[in-house]
């Protein structure tokens, strides 16, 4: 509680927390997980709201305001305090505790209101013992696992002044004397992440299917019409107090799955339960009419199986179903006269929408991590559709955070989990120099450039130098051609990591060109140039057989897209590459590095005729065939 003196002109609040209220309106209506990922140990994001119009002011009197806060969980707090049995978390990290030391830890808030009066001067009312805390009706919220509320342990009009609430009976707040973020707070400059209204799932577009009755329980298979992430949400009608209900989202429906119902296999690494399971539960009160979703958490799934006292029937209308991103404006569509083409650029949108949170996930299911190598590889995809200006430094800040001291970058950032045997690949940890420089090819902002960044940038050039390449070649990389068909071969891993090195070095060259930085320009073009003889002098990279690598697609895509081949060999290359796709009937055989670098050689060297035709494959593995199998689970 707080009280103005006088209406001031100007009011705010800054909050590195999670959901805020003053006088019982919340701040940033409509947006979630504020104010974002990082490592707290470098950076600390807050939010500012202006809450002048919210206050309780009067010209001749002291007026109370109240400021409450509600605090969730995140990855913060989940990796070392809720791995809690029953649901699914990640497990597979491998660092020690010394490693992670600073970088999560219990809830807490640091929030002032900066208060400036007419006439000039400025009072702030700051977090600290005086404030009071009660326990909430979450009573667990976990980023993987999902979110429980008991509606009966609401207090009505706790996030207001009511003078009926018994705060006296409330615990005073500890002043946090230990694991102390230590990061510089940083305002957000990035979009929030909110509810995409024209992608919510209304009632109409939602099924609701009885399963099962028993014991007086009833379970039913909800389908809400479309896989996508974000949250369900729920209403219900009852005056019974204590009924619970638990919703198991996944994205598969399989009557043969371990639940019986759904099956969460692809949403928990696991092909049984073994306390595994993802659920949400909402305890009812008895007021009546009931609207609940989670605040804390998200799910990527399309089904739903919903286990309900049988007094409560369910049917459509008592869901809803609503799409979360960052709010990311989106600045270029495409529509065309065939169908297909047009269900892949949707399913290629919601597939980038699906992963666009604070940071771009991999996948929104199971780890909802920000792995560094989709933010280059998904770049153009990601700038023809939406405006990435804020959101883009943003990730470039979670990559440079993660560097170790040895100048190695990360291959997640936040590097909230390390997996021990993914963690150093060129495509991965180059991702920082990669993404700002593709960041500047579309947006011709060379402020991105910072001397903070650049000394990232070359200090992890030269942990290369240092640790990893043997005589300018670069013979190691865990992740290499990830998730390539290998039925028609695997792309030799020296190939795929020396064209990255030396897409890394041309990068770096050019960056220091914009910085006027000539002793670097000289000494990274030097440095592409003996990496390119080193490559030609490899037979494994450059040979009489192939002509480049093993005769695989991504083979010549990485030598053509990189541009690491000789003069006299280009034609050559790309009649191979053609070669080798229709070797494969015209399938994709790449994994994710080489993906886009074959389709962008093919591009850029006329053949874009090929391009469609592996497109629109009838067959397995092809982006048509995908198109298939999503209208056909849509009938």
């Amino acid at each position: 509680m707080f009280k103005i003196r006088r209406r001031p002109p100007t009011a705010l609040l800054l909050l590195p927390l999670k959901k805020a209220y003053v006088n019982g309106s919340v701040l940033g209506e409509g947006t979630y997980f504020n104010p974002g990922e990082s490592d707290v140990r470098e950076t600390v994001y807050y939010a500012t709201y202006d809450i002048t119009d919210l206050l309780n002011t009067d010209s001749d009197t002291d007026c109370e305001n109240a400021v409450t806060i509600l605090l969730g969980n995140g990855q913060y707090t989940n990796y070392s305090i809720h791995r809690q049995s029953g649901r699914y978390y990640k497990t597979d990290d491998a660092r020690s505790e010394s490693e992670t030391e600073g970088e999560y830890g219990e809830v807490k808030a640091l929030a002032q209101v900066v208060i400036t009066y007419t006439d000039g001067t400025i009072e702030v009312i700051g977090t600290d013992d005086t404030w009071s805390f009660v326990e909430s009706p979450i009573t667990e919220n976990s980023w993987y696992g999902g979110e429980d509320y008991d509606a009966t342990l609401l207090i009505e009009g706790w996030n207001d002044i009511s003078p009926e609430i018994p705060r006296s009976e409330w615990g005073n707040a500890s002043l946090v004397t230990e694991n102390i973020p230590t990061g510089t707070l940083t305002a957000r400059e990035f979009e929030p992440i909110g509810i995409i209204e024209s992608d919510t799932i209304e009632s109409e577009d939602i099924t609701v299917t009885l399963l099962s009755e028993e014991d007086g329980m009833c379970t039913y298979l909800v389908d809400m019409g479309r896989n996508g992430v974000g949250f369900p949400e729920i209403t219900v009608n009852t005056a019974t107090a204590g009924l619970k209900i638990t919703m198991y989202p996944a994205e598969v429906s399989d009557m043969t799955g371990y639940n019986g119902h759904i099956n969460q296999a692809s949403c928990t690494q696991s092909d049984s339960d073994n306390g595994n399971l993802i659920y949400d539960t909402y305890t009812t009160d008895d007021s009546g009419v009931q609207t609940w979703h989670p605040t804390f958490c998200y799910h990527g799934y399309r089904y739903l199986e919903v286990v309900v006292s049988s007094e409560i029937t369910l049917s459509s209308e008592n869901f809803k179903g609503y799409i979360l991103r960052t709010e990311n404006d989106k600045n270029g569509s495409f529509a065309c006269s065939d169908e297909t083409l047009n269900t892949i650029n949707l399913l290629t949108e919601r597939s980038i929408e699906s992963n666009m949170y604070s940071v771009f996930t991999d996948c929104p299911q199971i780890e909802k991590l920000g792995w560094t190598e989709t933010a280059h590889l998904m770049f153009y995809s990601m700038s023809q559709t939406y405006d990435l200006r804020s959101w883009i430094p943003k990730l470039l800040q979670n990559m440079a955070d993660s560097q170790y001291d040895s100048g190695l970058l990360s291959a997640i950032a936040p590097e909230y989990y390390k997996i021990g045997t993914l963690y150093e690949d060129l495509n991965w940890n180059g991702s920082l120099i990669f993404t700002a420089w593709e960041y500047y090819e579309v947006y011709k902002d060379a402020t991105i450039f910072t001397d903070e960044l650049y000394e990232t940038m070359d200090s992890y050039m030269d942990y290369l130098d240092n640790n990893v390449a043997r005589d300018y070649l670069i013979y190691s990389g865990q992740m290499g051609e990830w998730g390539e068909m290998t039925d028609y071969g695997t792309t030799p891993v020296v190939l795929v990591e020396s064209t990255a090195y030396y897409r890394l070095a041309n990068c770096m060259a050019n960056i220091a060109d914009l910085m006027e930085n000539d002793a670097d320009v000289m000494r990274y073009k030097t440095l592409a140039a003996n990496i390119k003889t080193a490559f030609h002098e490899n037979t494994t990279c450059y040979n009489d057989e192939y002509l480049y690598g093993n005769g695989t697609q991504s083979s010549y895509g990485c030598v053509l897209y990189s541009g690491i081949y000789l003069d006299e060999n280009e034609d050559e290359a790309v009649s191979r590459l053609v070669a080798a796709i229709e070797d494969a009937d015209y399938h994709l055989t790449s994994g994710e590095v080489g993906l886009k670098q074959v389709f962008s050689a093919l591009a850029t060297h006329g053949q874009n005729e090929i391009v469609y035709k592996m497109i629109m494959n009838d067959t397995m593995p092809s982006y048509k065939y995908s198109c298939k199998i999503y209208l056909l689970n849509l009938l």
